[in-house]
């Protein structure tokens, strides 16, 4: 029973992990219905930059928020740079292969700077140690905290779009760009603010796990995939469903690797995204794309 547990909690705060991953997807999401495949590289420049200025002697907080902010602002110049000229100048799908050519470069450019071996990185708030006991079994604080700060980001980003000024400006440009310039709304500041607030995401999900797993320059990807197959099963565009699929994701994944092979782990984890579309192409909880002729 107690690894039954163990499994359970690991899995959901690795769940936590590839929600906040998935949120990043949403917010551009929102705005353009595209989908940002260098989150993964921004999400590993977050960590790599905030581990740098820590070793420089800057306090571990004031460093992930450096990370953070540093992120935010890179991410914004990527989509001025990969994603807007795409949009503006070519049809179809070009997005895709624009932000996974600009997520290889970003890792290619984080090799030669940081090199390939696998690096440590500081505890914040609680150390390693620090565990609680639930129904038995030891918990870390450090997932703990992960599993917090996914809810309560959850919690903020659906507040935002329901209840502010900023999410009824987000819902008009996501439902007619053109309209929602004719009313006064700086459409391409709030998609470049879209993309901002996605790479803060990356970052903040980075630095959380970054803790618990160790670093390197291609650790982002992994979490990339997981958190946009998270983001696809709960339904692109909805903050809870993004929450829901992040948890059946990282559960499956554990007791999957616990009970049955490591090996298998991304195999069922597919499987699950396959069964998913095939039941419910939108995801759980997304919902039918209107768009205008």
């Amino acid at each position: 029973m107690n690894f039954f547990l163990q499994l359970l909690f690991a899995g959901i705060a690795q769940g936590a992990i590839y929600a906040l991953i998935a949120y990043g997807f949403n917010v551009t999401y929102w705005t353009l219905k595209v989908v940002n495949f260098a989150h993964g590289s921004c999400l590993m420049i977050s960590v790599m930059l905030s581990l740098t200025v820590y070793r420089m002697g800057m306090p571990i907080a004031l460093a992930m928020l450096c990370g953070i902010a540093a992120t935010g602002v890179m991410v914004g110049i990527l989509e001025r740079i990969a994603v807007r000229p795409v949009l503006d100048r070519a049809s179809g799908m070009g997005w895709v292969v624009s932000t996974l050519g600009a997520g290889i470069v970003l890792q290619a450019v984080a090799t030669l700077i940081w090199g390939t071996q696998a690096m440590a990185y500081p505890s914040f708030l609680f150390e390693p140690t620090d565990y609680i006991t639930l129904f038995g079994v030891q918990i870390s604080l450090q997932l703990v905290l992960v599993v917090a700060v996914a809810l309560l980001v959850m919690v903020a980003m659906e507040a935002m779009v329901r209840r502010t000024i900023w999410g009824k400006v987000l819902r008009a440009t996501a439902f007619d760009p053109d309209s929602a310039r004719l009313r006064g709304i700086p459409v391409q500041r709030v998609v470049t603010l879209s993309f901002v607030v996605s790479g803060a995401l990356a970052g903040l999900a980075g630095v959380l796990i970054a803790p618990i797993s160790g670093i390197d320059p291609g650790f982002g990807l992994n979490l990339m995939i997981k958190g946009f197959v998270a983001a696809v099963i709960g339904g692109l565009g909805s903050s809870l469903g993004a929450m829901l699929g992040g948890l059946a994701v990282g559960v499956i994944e554990l007791f999957v690797g616990g009970y049955i092979s490591t090996a298998w782990r991304n195999g069922v984890v597919f499987m699950l995204l396959l069964l998913v579309l095939m039941v419910h192409p939108r995801g759980i909880l997304g919902h039918k794309i209107t768009v205008k002729a």
